[in-house]
């Protein structure tokens, strides 16, 4: 408009917002199930978001979140799940990120030996063997999430020396006595446990004599030892274990009977 001595003109200003907010979500995380295997309680911290403004919107997708705010803390089951983060200025300026939360199975089979096997060698080719199956052993094992069923089970002669685990041991004339066996147990996310046994080993048959023509028990004359094979003496052994695999030492055992005996579980939760 114009005036005497005055002219005005009107400038709109319009000032934007393009700038898109700086987004932080919480960390990966893995986490362990619980005991049944059924989902794993995980608490995460809040996604944060900074901007010219101050009233932001956060939201998260998971469908295992207690919220879908900036909290996407909340019960997950087993796996890796990816959480989608959000950040709107509501100027229509929109920033988004991710993070895992993996819930992994890390308890290892429970598994509870019930008593030894004792058995004899047998004539293999003319060698005195002794071969024993993992079905030949008595034992139970049990695992939060793979079924008992479904577990993988080896075996492994303790005090071997080596780490490796069969699911057949063979024993020999050397073997003879009580030997101490580890049953294994494996679950499906390789998570492993095991209890101790034992197996006594017997020759019967007579078959680990070294001299002499009889075929008697380890006899050194000609003609001798016709009938043998009497058991004059064995061996008692075995362990206490609890239901995850520890050793429990300072248990006192007895067995009652003509010669009784007594013995108390050493660190290793053996007695013999």
């Amino acid at each position: 408009s114009q005036g005497v001595g005055i002219y005005t003109f009107n400038q709109m200003i319009k000032v934007m917002d393009n700038q898109m907010p700086v987004l932080t979500v919480p960390a990966n995380v893995t986490v362990n199930i619980g005991a049944d295997c059924q989902l794993a309680q995980v608490n995460l911290a809040a996604a944060t978001a900074q901007d010219c403004q101050t009233n932001m919107l956060i939201t998260n997708n998971s469908p295992y979140a207690t919220s879908n705010g900036a909290n996407a803390s909340g019960r997950y089951p087993l796996g890796v799940t990816t959480v989608t983060f959000t950040a709107s200025d509501r100027c229509g300026n929109v920033t988004t990120a991710t993070m895992t939360v993996t819930v992994v199975d890390s308890q290892g089979p429970g598994v509870i030996c019930q008593g030894g096997v004792s058995s004899t060698l047998m004539n293999m080719n003319g060698t005195p063997v002794l071969m024993l199956d993992v079905d030949d052993f008595s034992f139970a094992a049990y695992d939060n999430c793979t079924p008992s069923p479904n577990l993988t089970y080896s075996l492994r002669r303790q005090n071997s020396g080596s780490q490796q685990r069969v699911t057949q041991l063979t024993f020999g004339c050397a073997d003879r006595g009580s030997q101490l066996v580890e049953v294994w147990a494996t679950d499906a996310a390789g998570n492993t446990g095991f209890c101790l046994t034992y197996v006594i080993v017997t020759d019967n048959g007579n078959l680990c004599t070294t001299t002499g023509n009889g075929g008697g028990n380890n006899t050194t004359g000609g003609g001798g030892g016709g009938t043998g094979g009497t058991v004059t003496s064995a061996v008692i052994a075995g362990g206490v274990f609890t239901e995850n695999g520890s050793e429990v030492e300072n248990v006192e055992v007895q067995i009652s009977g003509t010669n009784p005996f007594a013995d108390v579980t050493g660190l290793d939760g053996i007695f013999r």
